[in-house]
């Protein structure tokens, strides 16, 4: 039983999910190399579901930052970067290596689906980030069970721990030093959609979105550019150039350089229903057009080990403050 693995630490911790439900998978099942790494990155887990014109209150952090400039990471930028790294830099070992978890991630997907309940806050929805996408991305990158890790190194995502400064949801995290090379945060989908990312970019404020019954598309509100604000005030204050914004439903990829420069992406959808919602989609970043999240994801984390650390200029003598 699930509870048995746990308890021998055989296996990474499950997410707080399976806490709550009852998920019967036997030892035997478990215990065969039943997929590769790129079936892995294949999956998609069900979407969070929440009442039509739902709305929360809006980030209020005294760490976001203001950008001085803003740039359009494009869709073809991202792609560009992706497919130099997915067909130049990834092996095919590492691509074709076994691992044992297929089983598990369609068990987690079941449970996922049947346990669908309506997400109402953000804890909801980070929930749900935990049991899937993340969980999903801890299982490719993992060293487990004799299971090889990629060759090259991939950042953990992890929650918030007081490292760092601020209090970002997650942290992204080296998996041999532990050291923090960027941050995840997340958001409410009523609050922050792909219409909402398009206005910050675009240089709106979103205040005059209107409610729509269309997931993705939230209430009247100026969210998105203060949870962009939020994110990239994160990177800022701890010289990461690399950070995430994340719905469960949508990721937006943040890349910052030095005097209040910021690259900021559209909303990648999580899961191929959504294209519908003006999500862009990691399928469309190139052949064989069957990309996922998780393979962003996955090309995101390399980048974050690699990227090293990038100080603000104007935020260095606040830091020296606060250090001292």
């Amino acid at each position: 039983m699930i509870s048995e693995l746990l308890a021998a630490e055989k296996f990474p911790r499950f997410p707080r999910l399976f806490s709550e439900v009852c998920w019967p998978l036997s030892v035997s099942m478990a215990l065969h190399f039943d997929c590769s790494r790129s079936t892995v990155l294949n999956y998609e887990f069900p979407l969070p579901l929440f009442p039509i014109g739902h709305a929360t209150g809006s980030t209020n952090s005294t760490w976001a930052e203001r950008w001085t400039t803003l740039h359009y990471w494009s869709p073809d930028q991202i792609a560009s970067e992706f497919n130099h790294y997915w067909n130049s830099i990834v092996l095919t070992a590492d691509k074709n290596e076994l691992i044992y978890w297929q089983t598990f991630i369609e068990g987690t997907i079941t449970v996922l689906r049947n346990h669908q309940q309506l997400a109402t806050d953000e804890s909801h929805i980070c929930r749900r980030f935990e049991a899937g996408i993340s969980w999903a991305h801890q299982i490719a990158i993992s060293s487990d069970n004799n299971q090889q890790a990629p060759s090259d190194l991939h950042s953990t995502i992890q929650g918030y721990q007081n490292i760092v400064f601020g209090e970002p949801d997650y942290l992204l995290q080296n998996p041999i030093t532990f050291q923090v090379t960027g941050i995840c945060e997340a958001k409410s989908p009523w609050n922050i959609g792909p219409s909402e990312i398009d206005d910050v970019i675009s240089g709106k404020l979103a205040e005059t979105i209107s409610v729509t019954d269309l997931i993705g598309h939230a209430s009247p509100t100026n969210a998105s550019r203060l949870a962009v604000q939020q994110a990239y005030g994160y990177i800022c204050w701890n010289s990461f150039p690399l950070g995430i914004l994340t719905t469960t439903a949508g990721f937006v990829f943040l890349k910052r350089q030095d005097g209040g420069i910021l690259y900021l992406s559209l909303m990648y959808g999580s899961h191929r229903d959504l294209e519908q919602y003006q999500y862009a989609m990691p399928r469309t970043l190139g052949p064989p057009n069957n990309f996922t999240i998780s393979h962003m994801l996955y090309w995101f984390t390399a980048m974050t080990e690699l990227a090293g650390r990038i100080p603000e200029s104007r935020l260095q003598r606040a830091i020296q403050v606060m250090n001292a």
